[in-house]
């Protein structure tokens, strides 16, 4: 696997949404790789990260799996 399918980025921002009583608590983070930035919301069951302050502003991360969604056209890749 080459490293554009693992991408490495790093946290410039991470936020909770506003919370829903029916969902489970999300976070909305802003990743970037020094050239583009990415919106994205952390799956629920890595909270604890952001929870233990191990995923925080200025982490680098190494992304492993992901999902990719064009929100114009409602479609994810």
């Amino acid at each position: 696997m080459g490293m554009l399918q693992h991408p490495v980025m790093q946290v410039v921002g991470v936020s909770l949404l506003k919370p829903d009583p029916k969902t489970l608590v999300k976070y909305h983070l802003i990743l970037a790789d020094g050239v583009h930035t990415q919106n994205a919301t952390l799956h629920p069951r890595l909270n604890h990260l952001v929870e233990e302050t191990l995923l925080r502003k200025g982490t680098i991360v190494r992304l492993l799996d992901f999902v990719c969604c064009n929100v114009r056209y409602r479609r994810c890749q």
